[in-house]
């Protein structure tokens, strides 16, 4: 009994600070917080563009939705001659609103 107790890894070892090459990747909220507020120039011009695409998009469709035509869409169904290439016949369709 005391032999298995001796082969068993320490369950509450300490990680260690620099990975043990395995894909440890704990590192203390010191870190971390002091990453956070490291941000390059990049960094912060990316998350800008990222955030005024998402407001445009979200703006546009806000807009779509209440300037856009109240009715329902008028779709138009056009069938083109049937094409027949080998054992098959296709069928072109174009559908307009």
């Amino acid at each position: 009994m005391a032999d298995q107790a001796q082969e068993q890894p320490d369950a509450q070892a300490e990680p260690n600070p620099e990975g043990s090459g395995n894909g440890d990747t704990n590192r203390s909220s010191d870190s971390s917080s002091s990453q956070s507020k490291d941000k390059n120039a990049l960094e912060w011009a990316v998350t800008a563009a990222g955030a005024a695409i998402v407001l445009f998009v979200v703006g546009y469709l806000g807009y779509q939705f209440l300037a856009g035509p109240a009715g329902p869409a008028d779709l138009v169904v056009e069938l083109g001659p049937p094409q027949t290439q080998g054992a098959t016949v296709e069928i072109p369709v174009t559908v307009r609103n």
